[in-house]
């Protein structure tokens, strides 16, 4: 079950609210009435003004799976986001370096196709599955560097 809200995109004004239980809409868009469909997950980024009730903006504090979503970009990016979790980054990615590695490390499966490749009677198929093993031990320890186990 998941709250919802139909408000008017143009004057922010209220229609409807209510409890759904099918899956929440994260934001929809009827085109005839110009209404959209909000749910109430926490990082959609909306809060009601109950003054004058209408819905208004409101900064989204990240979580985990959001820093996970980004794990791609480096440290230069990720860390103003961890920061906003909490403003001790080092401490955080400390307390969280398990998650991080795990979702950082390379597929496994790159080291059984390397593998695979190493017993083909073709030098240059060995050779590459040599260069594949490599670059993924090598993306391994980066990890290690990047997110190191709290002591």
């Amino acid at each position: 079950m998941s709250a919802y809200i139909v408000y008017n995109k143009l004057t922010g004004s209220i229609i409807k609210s209510g409890i759904s239980s099918g899956d929440p809409a994260i934001q929809i868009e009827n085109p005839e009435t110009e209404d959209y469909i909000l749910s109430d997950h926490p990082t959609h980024g909306f809060k009601i003004n109950p003054l004058t009730e209408t819905i208004e903006d409101c900064e989204v504090v990240p979580t985990i799976f959001d820093v996970i979503a980004m794990l791609h970009e480096p440290d230069e990016i990720l860390n103003p986001l961890i920061s906003k979790i909490d403003p001790d980054v080092m401490a955080w990615r400390y307390q969280n370096w398990c998650t991080l590695r795990y979702n950082s490390y390379p597929d496994p499966k790159e080291v059984n196709d390397g593998n695979a490749k190493l017993t083909a009677g073709d030098p240059t198929i060995q050779a590459a599955g040599q260069a594949q093993l490599d670059k993924y031990y090598a993306d391994c320890l980066a990890v290690k560097v990047r997110f190191p186990k709290q002591i």
